[in-house]
């Protein structure tokens, strides 16, 4: 093998991934219109989401159907309470129209070592 390769070594993790939001089913078009991202937003909505130590890791997606956050490294709660915050938007307005689903999911991860 040459001096300067690579050998990629890899573990299984498990960790809890989140879906969290409104869609068709769950709330009536005026609200989904009310908390859907415009596209020119979704950067910075999802700067302010992880830079506050809300989450560690997150995914928005904001469709004229569903506007839904995945996340991980966070709860529920505080991220129901942003997404109330972030499209000034009263807590019971949101709230008892949001899903919350919990999903343990098994990520690859691969490092690389370079070999002595």
């Amino acid at each position: 093998m040459p001096r300067n390769s690579r050998r990629a070594r890899g573990s299984i993790l498990t960790m809890s991934l989140y879906t969290l939001g409104l869609n068709h089913t769950t709330a009536p078009l005026d609200l989904r219109e009310r908390v859907a991202f415009a596209p020119e937003a979704l950067s910075g909505a999802l700067r302010e989401l992880t830079s506050g130590r809300v989450v560690k890791e997150a995914a928005i997606l904001s469709t004229c159907n569903r506007t839904e956050v995945y996340f991980h490294g966070g709860e529920p709660a505080p991220v129901a309470r942003w997404l109330e915050q972030a499209h000034a938007l009263a807590v019971v307005a949101v709230a008892v129209r949001l899903h919350a689903e919990r999903r343990p999911c098994r990520v690859a991860r691969v490092s690389r070592r370079e070999r002595p």
